[in-house]
């Protein structure tokens, strides 16, 4: 199961799909289409509109970001569940007065950090919207950390995404997190924290003085959309 990022190129996400569906079928499941705020409502409807000859379980930020009529504009077309992220509790606030969204998709790294992220949830729970866990690919203190958050809350009623110790080469700790079966194992508590252990030598050896893509620095991007005009 995985999500796929659309609306850049619509031409290429069809032919993703459908190569995709050629090569495995049902064997592998799309779980949401992805439009990282590219589009505005209109815009995302046609392309779901062309999209929908195949599978996927959820719709995200199918509007412009904190366009929360036009969310709700699209959400009462779609026949998917729309998910939208929680930034902040302000917009968190207005997606719920506007009946914006189905899903609230929630990572401590947006809202403010662990205790942020359970008062979100909590907020969706009582305005009766299922939540799922988002990610930045994190490492494994990352994960771990969504893992305990995870842990803790009544009703993830969506498949989560922190799967980000999966996609890298190396990890900055000496015992990663486990996957079992498509579950995020809990770390015990055999360790302190969140049950993850440092390995110095690793940090040393991914250490670098800035993150970068060409000109765009990290803390430029969000959410893999450069905030920056070229």
């Amino acid at each position: 199961m995985f999500r796929l990022y659309v609306g850049k190129n619509l031409d290429a996400d069809e032919a993703f799909l459908d190569g995709v569906k050629r090569e495995f079928g049902g064997k592998v499941k799309i779980k949401s289409l992805d439009f990282s705020h590219l589009l505005d409502w209109k815009q995302a409807w046609q392309a779901v509109k062309r999209l929908s000859a195949y599978e996927f379980q959820m719709i995200e930020s199918p509007a412009l970001q904190n366009d929360f009529e036009g969310l709700h504009h699209f959400r009462m077309k779609a026949d998917h569940p729309v998910s939208e992220h929680v930034w902040s509790f302000r917009e968190q606030h207005e997606m719920i007065k506007h009946d914006s969204v189905d899903i609230f998709n929630i990572s401590p790294i947006f809202i403010g950090g662990i205790t942020c992220a359970r008062k979100a949830a909590a907020a969706a729970e009582v305005a009766g919207k299922g939540r799922l866990l988002g990610t930045t690919q994190e490492l494994s203190i990352g994960t771990a950390a969504m893992a305990h958050l995870g842990a803790s809350l009544a009703n993830l009623n969506y498949t989560s995404d922190p799967t980000g110790p999966e996609l890298y080469v190396g990890d900055i700790v000496k015992n990663p997190v486990k996957y079992e079966n498509g579950y995020l194992i809990v770390p015990g508590r055999d360790k302190p924290g969140f049950g993850m252990e440092l390995d110095w030598e690793q940090i040393e050896k991914y250490k670098v003085d800035d993150l970068s893509w060409g000109e765009v620095s990290v803390h430029q991007l969000q959410d893999r959309t450069s905030q920056v005009k070229v």
